[in-house]
């Protein structure tokens, strides 16, 4: 990818994460921000659900499947 590519590819992340949250901004340092790490903070409802999350509602449907598939070969 060129440096034209990878210009052009910020200007349109920094486009449409112009009105995330619910508050738009128009700051240059909080546009970059936004365009480079989406999530907003890291807690159990904008982060990764495998940290925050307890028992088998920490794994995806298909390990769930895997693990019930494997507990039945037995």
């Amino acid at each position: 990818m060129s440096r034209a590519e990878r210009r052009a590819q910020v200007v349109r992340m920094k486009h449409r994460t112009r009105g995330y949250y619910g508050w738009p901004t128009d700051d240059p340092a909080e546009l970059g921000k936004r365009a480079y790490t989406p999530a907003r903070c890291s807690c159990w409802m904008c982060g990764n659900p495998r940290r925050a999350l307890k028992g088998m509602e920490r794994f995806t449907l298909r390990e769930r499947r895997q693990a019930e598939a494997e507990s039945c070969d037995d």
